[in-house]
């Protein structure tokens, strides 16, 4: 497969270098770099569907997996309870900023500092171990 096709490998090892140097490279997402080296890719890819017809249906049929996956993922019950939830908290801390803003201008500096602790623990401590632990995660190939 994608091991005895030594186009289509150099195309997978390349885009999968280029993700991680994303991911690890502050700013090189946007990058001048990063743009050409993406349309090298788009364009590396058209040219291996066009060259082999049975690569280009087999990339329709995961094209047609991956859509059932997403219908199943959105359709999911406990996915939908979670999304519910997450609007509840959205909701809870507008609503908690709009009562705390009716208060004396130190209690909305109060409530703002509670608000703000979360997500600065968000963003500087469990983001940053999500990322680090992802970039150990073998990709597939």
């Amino acid at each position: 497969m994608i091991v005895c096709d030594r186009d289509l490998k150099s195309w997978f090892d390349d885009s999968i270098n280029e993700i991680r140097r994303s991911l690890s490279e502050p700013g090189h997402v946007r990058s001048d770099d990063a743009t050409r080296k993406r349309k090298q890719l788009r364009i590396r890819w058209r040219a291996l569907l066009e060259k082999d017809e049975r690569w280009k249906s087999n990339i329709d049929e995961l094209k047609k997996g991956l859509a059932q996956i997403d219908e199943g993922i959105s359709e999911d019950k406990d996915l939908q309870r979670i999304r519910a939830a997450h609007q509840r908290l959205n909701h809870d801390i507008e609503q908690g900023l709009i009562d705390a803003s009716k208060e004396a201008e130190t209690g909305f500096k109060a409530a703002v500092e509670q608000v703000t602790w979360f997500w600065q623990d968000l963003f500087k401590v469990y983001l940053p171990r999500i990322m680090t632990r992802m970039k150990d995660v073998p990709i597939p190939r």
